[in-house]
């Protein structure tokens, strides 16, 4: 990744710092304790704190947001996040995804039964609240946010030059053959935010766990689902 879109590995997610031509977007913020991570790799990049002009929460999940708040008070940067899970950023409540998959359901049965205290983390009010589209022309970057619901009610998805997609927890890049993310608290919202995602013509994806991953191996996932969808 080139120093254009910087990946920080904040805990348990990954972050983004995208370069625009007016400063850097960040997009999510990992888990607690994470700041020292993400200065490290602006250190070598030189890049201040002042110099990020917007945050954008591609979900609350506390290993998206556990790190907001101090990052928020170190740049003054305005927080952008999805209507649907405002609240839950102001309130600091996070609910663990139900699963996507027999291995998934597992982990979310279990996990659901005694990591809420886990799950907090510092509140924080967002100053952007966005429906189904936003467009980030006006922070100096050719790119635009659409809603795409699955993971969790609120989760979106950023474009960069229609080439470069940041998917959030709505794709994971774990396993070889397959971006279909084992949490997904409604199964059919994702598949249909998959199509919409596929409308772009992005080629490359970056997730929020896991590595960067081409169109094809999307695709290839998307056509399962397609399949999947038509038999059930």
């Amino acid at each position: 990744m080139d120093g254009k879109f910087l990946k920080i590995n904040m805990g348990k997610s990954n972050s983004y710092l995208i370069k625009g031509k007016e400063g850097y977007l960040l997009i999510d913020a990992g888990v607690e304790g994470q700041v020292d991570k993400l200065k490290t790799k602006m250190d070598k990049h030189e890049i201040k704190f002042k110099d990020i002009i917007l945050i954008v929460i591609t979900h609350v999940h506390y290993d998206h947001v556990g790190s907001l708040k101090e990052i928020k008070e170190k740049t003054k940067a305005p927080v952008l996040v999805h209507e649907a899970e405002a609240d839950l950023l102001k309130k600091s409540v996070s609910h663990f995804p139900a699963g996507n998959n027999w291995i998934g359901k597992i982990i979310s049965n279990i996990a659901s039964s005694y990591l809420d205290d886990k799950n907090s983390f510092e509140p924080v009010k967002p100053d952007i609240v966005m429906k189904e589209y936003y467009n980030l022309e006006g922070f100096g970057f050719e790119g635009e946010i659409i809603h795409t619901p699955g993971h969790s009610a609120g989760s979106i998805t950023v474009f960069i030059e229609n080439r470069h997609c940041f998917t959030g927890d709505t794709m994971f890049s774990f396993m070889p053959f397959t971006v279909n993310p084992p949490f997904a608290d409604d199964s059919e919202k994702l598949y249909k935010s998959w199509e919409k995602i596929a409308t772009y013509d992005c080629w490359f994806f970056y997730p929020g766990h896991g590595y960067r991953f081409s169109r094809n191996k999307f695709m290839s996932s998307l056509k399962r689902k397609r399949k999947k969808h038509k038999n059930s």
